[in-house]
């Protein structure tokens, strides 16, 4: 065995491991009786997801303000917890948003691609976040919607991953991502929908008895929602993936970190969640 196979091989145990670690904890935090240890999670992802994509945008040559976009960020998260759905919570977003380029004015940071740089972080890894926060307490089903994009997103990289390492054999877009092909792309496709399909079938079966009373893991109401879900969601989560690959490159940078052995940073693991946030939400609208 050549000592690049050496490394890919190890490189897998140490992907798979950590997932092994970070998949059971994840649920276990969005169940866990309580809106504050979820609450306390999210903060802390978001804090490091911020310093992540900051570090990248410093790379890139941006001037970021990334104290000051990081706490913004974190500040919308927390509202959540304090405000929830109420109508001041929207106000406050939008207040939020406008002091970026009073901080960049104040801070006599005149860089029009440091303050666009800026903007988009409090976005990218807060808003979003916030977002899912947003989601999380919306309704009794809130835990069963997270736990809903958690999967889709897991089993679609962990498809696109394993197909791609062992059958991809055409390039999917090489100039954003060399290693990601179309065949990874569809394999992580078809992992959400069976995934999709296979938690219809759970809340359906043995566990909508064993549930009941406990707490709501029902998000749609049919299996083509849960289908057509898992396919959109798998759809947008790759291209906040490609999204996220396109910012690195320019940075000249690999990984957005090296904080998950295998995995990368924060940003690498959540870069597609973040992305199907909006989805999700804009799905339980119509849906």
């Amino acid at each position: 065995m050549t000592d690049s196979n050496k490394k890919s091989a190890s490189n897998l145990v140490l992907r798979v491991m950590t997932a092994l670690v970070l998949f059971p904890l994840a649920l276990l935090l969005i169940w866990w009786p309580g809106r504050i240890p979820f609450m306390i999670c999210i903060l802390i992802v978001c804090a490091l997801a911020s310093k992540e994509y900051y570090a990248i945008a410093r790379a890139a040559g941006a001037a970021v303000e990334s104290v000051a976009g990081t706490v913004l960020g974190l500040v919308m998260v927390a509202m959540v917890f304090m405000f929830q759905i109420e109508q001041s919570f929207y106000l406050h977003l939008l207040l939020l948003l406008f002091m970026v380029p009073l901080i960049h004015l104040f801070r006599r940071n005149y860089s029009l691609t440091g303050l666009g740089a800026t903007l988009l972080g409090v976005v990218y890894v807060g808003l979003l976040p916030a977002l899912l926060a947003w989601l999380y307490f919306r309704s009794v089903s809130g835990p069963g919607a997270v736990t809903l994009l958690v999967l889709a997103i897991v089993f679609s990289d962990s498809g696109a991953y394993f197909v791609g390492r062992f059958l991809g054999r055409h390039k999917l877009w090489p100039s954003v991502s060399p290693k990601k092909t179309r065949e990874g792309a569809v394999g992580g496709l078809l992992a959400a929908v069976l995934a999709m399909g296979l938690l219809w079938w759970l809340e359906n079966t043995f566990l909508a008895s064993w549930m009941e009373g406990r707490f709501s893991l029902q998000v749609f109401n049919s299996l083509g929602h849960y289908l057509v879900a898992g396919f959109l969601l798998a759809l947008v989560g790759q291209f906040g993936d490609l999204v996220e690959s396109f910012m690195k490159r320019d940075a000249g940078v690999k990984d957005s970190g090296t904080l998950l052995p295998g995995h990368g940073g924060i940003l690498d693991r959540c870069d597609g969640i973040l992305f199907g946030i909006p989805v999700l939400v804009y799905l339980l609208y119509l849906l």
